[in-house]
């Protein structure tokens, strides 16, 4: 009882943290999920190639090869990252009862991590490949920035990549942290180990950010949301779309519902 009560308070507390993250960069209604314009070093790097005039003084150009390289740098450590997992997504059976609280709660826990992982960057891998094909392949209007090429014809899978990709590691990352801290017989290292796993964690987290802020004024902070928003907007019209949605959101609210009675179970087994 004691273990599940301050789990419960750290997934609030970390609820907390994040909508306060979200409403303290939440930016005024005009500007919220618009594109930063201010970073003339991005805006020159991404508008290479050569260019013509629109006739409403600016300057259009076929950005598909950027915008090409951008999906190919996520699918090919996506693709990476989904071997790694689908190799240690089972590398801690579950036994049924003589495990104990801790244990059991940890090899489950790792379990979920390193499938949602696995399925995150397969994802990531598809939809990067496809949008790869689909920039070859179709015809698009010349348009004033590679930015402006995803936000207009790729919006949806553009965030899909690269949340899936981002969810993937971090997932992983913290799978592997688990599994070190119950699987190294040392107290010492395994405690070191699970040290370094969540300060690398969160180092990639800091350099997610800076990256995102180049060109979202929110930062990575609602790019969950700018998703959802973007597949529920496909959702409404692709009939596939609102299966997927659906079945993943009742899947994520069965787990949610579902912890009280696994511990339970763990501490009575």
């Amino acid at each position: 009882n004691m273990i599940m009560k301050r789990l419960v308070f750290v997934c609030a507390l970390l609820a907390i943290c994040w909508v306060d993250s979200v409403i303290s960069l939440t930016p005024p209604a005009s500007t919220t999920g618009k594109r930063r314009n201010s970073n003339d070093s991005l805006v020159a790097l991404r508008s290479a190639g050569t260019s013509s005039n629109d006739g409403g003084g600016g300057e259009t150009a076929d950005f598909r090869p950027q915008a090409s390289a951008l999906f190919g740098n996520i699918r090919i450590p996506a693709a990476l990252f989904a071997g790694a997992s689908a190799g240690a997504a089972f590398a801690m059976p579950l036994a049924m009862g003589g495990e104990g609280l801790k244990l059991g709660l940890v090899k489950r826990l790792y379990a979920l991590l390193l499938l949602t992982s696995l399925s995150a960057e397969i994802v990531a891998v598809v939809v990067s490949t496809l949008s790869v094909g689909a920039l070859a392949a179709r015809e698009t209007p010349p348009t004033t920035s590679v930015d402006a090429l995803l936000d207009e014809y790729y919006d949806l899978e553009w965030a899909s990549a690269r949340l899936h990709f981002l969810a993937g590691v971090m997932c992983f990352m913290v799978g592997v942290g688990l599994r070190a801290w119950v699987q190294i017989g040392c107290p010492i290292i395994a405690k070191a180990a699970l040290g370094i796993i969540v300060s690398a964690a969160t180092l990639c987290v800091a350099f997610i950010q800076e990256a995102e802020s180049y060109s979202y004024v929110d930062g990575i902070v609602l790019l969950p949301y700018r998703y959802l928003q973007k597949l529920w907007k496909r959702a409404s019209s692709k009939p596939l779309f609102a299966a997927a949605l659906a079945m993943s959101l009742t899947t994520w609210s069965y787990i949610f519902f579902k912890i009280p009675h696994i511990m339970r179970w763990l501490s009575t087994n």
